[in-house]
Order: structure tokens, then C-alpha cells, then sequence
């Protein structure tokens, strides 16, 4: 069960209270910090790297991974020598803990009771996120998330939490239908899969909008036979904002028309978000395009820093978007490797025989990739993906087999 391994749940918890609630877990001396995350990472990278010179050999989807991360480190070993330690390993850190955690869920020994625990600790976190969503709308302030004032008070609304936070909520709506649909239509499943989907509603990211439907298409498409199923799911939730909303405006509120009209009006705006992040994407992408064929190719390695000017304001923040800063830092080959390992990853998951796990299956996984690539655009892929990847990708390479009369439940390579 998913308790043989605490690390993952060490690592998924301290990744959500880190990065999402903006609780700072870790060590702090006079001299310096080590984060929960840090130490949770050297643990994994060590992990899985006994496990993989243990002499078993290496899937497609494995080597891909490897590639990756290997490219990334080496990103970040060029940065150091250019740029410095520290600057390099500020700009690093979010890869190294999405890779690590990658690797050492890549190697993870998943059986089929192992996968449903984990799917349980999935749907556990996210009821961590609503409550904590919750508590922030009750009593507003309560926590400092390190939000700016723009992204805290966007489209007439308040935004309790990041859109990570959304995007993990909406990954988890779709893995609870896609259970529910495994399970004789569980009922405690379809309430959570439209509660995530609710609350990703009223947390007002619109790139977590488009990126959960997104996901929900491919889902549709990869299981065209329960496309009823997942249209009633939609309208469960419509009509739980509806009713909500109307509640809101008996009591002379307006919890989502006016905030909906803002949402869509600010896109065609002349200081569109949007726009203003087209544009700071465009000068970092100018910026390693005139720095010469190296740069183009292999990156500028991390720590190279994302200063730019839009308009009149000089801007640090990073580019919001995968694959720009893959690209500012890792170069062509960094953008390829990863879309690679997805493009492989959902082929896989596509042809995977079926599993044998009571909440997962290929179609939701592929679903879930889809959901990361796109969410890749806007964002940064955030570093408890990395846990999700490896999974995806076990199931992706191997057909997942109960106990069975003197047994032990394995993963049996696919043939």
C-alpha cells in the first residue's frame, strides 16, 4: 500500500503547503534556510538512484525522463559557472523537485493497492485545498500567500488561492468521475469530482478554466461511450454555481455575473494580462534568439535571470509559461525533451492495457498529460507533478495486476 513509501506523501503534502497555502516549511539558521522540500528531494534523488543502479533495465518512458532531468542538471551546472551558485540554484529549484519527484515515482514499485492509495492521498489533498479555500473566504487575510495585488484582486473577485491550487483541484475532479465511473457510479466520488470542479469555478483562474476543459474533451474523446455521464457531471456543477450565485444575489451579492463579464472583458482589454505576458515572452524569446546559435540550442543555462521591460516598468518574475522558461534556460533541446516524454507518455497511456486499479485508467491519465501540457502555456508546471508523471508514466509502460492466489500484485511489463 501507498504507506510503503511515506516519502511520496511527505513530498506531495510539503509541495502543497509550500507552494500553494504559502506555509514555508523547513530548517532556518542565522546563516541559512533549508526547505522541507529541499531535504525531501536528496532523499528521492538517492532513492531513485539505488533503485536505478539496481541493475533492472529501462523503459522508453524512463530513458525520455532521465534525458530530461539530465538536461535540466546540466542547465544548471552551465548557470553556476556563469552565473553563480545561487542565483543558479534560485532558478533551478522548482525543476530539481519536479524532476526528482519524477524519477523517484518513475522507479516506485506501484502494485494496483498502491495506485488507490495514492488516488485516496489525491483526494484527501484536495479536500485540505477546499477546506483551506474556505477559510480564506470566511476570514479574509487570514494567510500572506505572496500574492501580488493584481492576481489577489482580479476581475472583481478575490482570489484565495494560486492557480496551482485550482489546477490540482481540477486534475482531481477529473479523477474522481473517471472513479466514479469505475465504481458503479460511487456517489462519495461524484459529489468530490463536482465539488473540484465548483471550486475551481469560483477560484477565478480563467487559464484553469480552459485548461480543465481542456482536459475533460480529451477524456470525452478517449471514452466516447460516457459522454453522458460526463455532461451530467458538468451540469451537476453549472447548476451548483447557479444556485450558488443565486444565493449570493438574494442577498445583494454577485458572487460570479459581474466577475464573469470582467474575466472576458479584460482579454480585449488594452492592459490585458494576457497581453502583457505575450510581450514579456516575446522579448525573453527575442533575447536568447540574438544571443547566438548555443544559446538557441542548449540555453543560457539557469540563473540567467528574466529581467525585461514592458512599456515603462522593468519586470524580474519569471515568464509564466513552461515552456519559455524551458527555453530561456535549457535552450531548443529542453523544450523538445519534454514535449517528447508527453508526446510518448500520452501514445502509452492511449495503448495501455487496462489497469486493474479500482479509481485509474489510461484514458484519465491521458486526460491529466493533456491538462499539463496546456497548462505548460500559461504557468509553470508545479513540483507534486512530478509524482503524478511518474505514476502516469508506470501505467503508461505497464499493465497494472491484482493479487492473486499466492501472488503478490505487480506491474508485469506490456508486451
Amino acid at each position: 500500500m501507498i504507506w510503503w513509501s511515506p516519502l511520496i506523501v511527505a513530498a506531495l503534502l510539503a509541495a502543497v503547503i509550500d507552494g500553494h497555502f504559502g506555509l514555508k516549511l523547513g530548517i532556518s539558521t542565522e546563516f541559512f534556510r533549508v526547505a522541507a522540500l529541499d531535504i525531501l528531494s536528496v532523499v528521492a534523488a538517492i532513492a531513485a538512484g539505488l533503485r536505478l543502479l539496481s541493475g533492472a533495465s529501462l523503459n522508453a518512458l524512463q530513458v525520455c525522463w532521465l534525458i530530461f532531468t539530465c538536461i535540466l542538471a546540466v542547465s544548471f551546472v552551465k548557470g553556476t559557472l556563469a552565473f553563480g551558485l545561487q542565483a543558479a540554484g534560485s532558478y533551478y529549484r522548482p525543476f530539481l523537485y519536479l524532476t526528482v519527484f519524477g524519477s523517484y515515482a518513475l522507479t516506485f514499485p506501484w502494485t494496483s493497492s498502491a495506485v488507490d492509495w495514492f488516488v485516496r492521498i489525491l483526494l484527501g489533498t484536495a479536500a485540505l485545498i477546499a477546506i483551506m479555500c474556505l477559510v480564506l473566504w470566511v476570514t479574509p487575510g487570514a494567510l500572506d500567500l505572496g500574492f501580488t495585488d493584481n492576481a489577489r484582486y482580479a476581475y472583481q473577485q478575490r482570489r484565495v488561492l494560486p492557480a496551482a491550487s485550482s489546477f490540482f483541484l481540477a486534475q482531481v475532479g477529473l479523477i474522481a468521475i473517471g472513479a466514479h465511473l469505475r465504481n458503479a457510479n460511487s456517489i462519495p466520488l461524484i459529489v468530490m469530482g463536482v465539488v473540484c470542479l465548483f471550486l475551481v469555478a469560483l477560484l477565478f483562474h480563467r487559464s484553469v478554466w480552459i485548461t480543465a476543459l481542456f482536459g475533460l474533451a480529451v477524456l470525452i474523446i478517449a471514452q466516447p461511450r460516457v459522454l453522458a455521464s460526463y455532461l451530467a457531471v458538468l451540469s451537476m456543477a453549472t447548476l451548483a454555481v447557479v444556485a450558488v450565485s443565486g444565493a449570493f444575489a438574494a442577498f445583494g451579492g454577485d458572487l460570479w455575473s459581474r466577475p464573469l463579464q470582467s474575466a472576458v472583458a479584460e482579454v480585449f482589454s488594452d492592459q490585458s494580462s494576457l497581453d502583457w505576458r505575450v510581450t514579456g515572452w516575446q522579448i525573453l524569446v527575442e533575447r536568447n534568439l540574438e544571443a547566438g546559435i548555443g544559446t538557441i540550442l542548449f540555453g543560457a543555462g539557469f540563473g540567467v535571470g528574466y529581467d525585461r521591460f514592458i512599456g515603462l516598468s522593468e519586470v524580474d518574475v519569471a515568464p509564466h509559461s513552461l515552456y519559455v522558461t524551458l527555453f530561456i534556460n535549457a535552450g531548443v533541446l529542453g523544450v523538445f525533451a519534454w514535449a517528447a516524454f508527453t508526446a510518448f507518455l500520452s501514445i502509452g497511456l492511449l495503448r495501455a492495457v487496462p489497469t486493474s486499479s479500482r479509481y485509474f485508467s489510461g484514458p484519465v491519465g491521458c486526460a491529466l498529460v493533456a491538462m499539463m501540457v496546456f497548462f505548460g502555456v500559461p504557468y509553470n508546471i508545479p513540483p507534486e507533478q512530478g509524482l503524478l508523471i511518474g505514476l502516469l508514466a508506470t501505467i503508461a509502460s505497464h499493465s497494472t495486476t491484482r493479487q492473486s492466489a499466492g501472488q503478490t500484485a505487480h506491474l508485469r511489463t506490456q508486451r
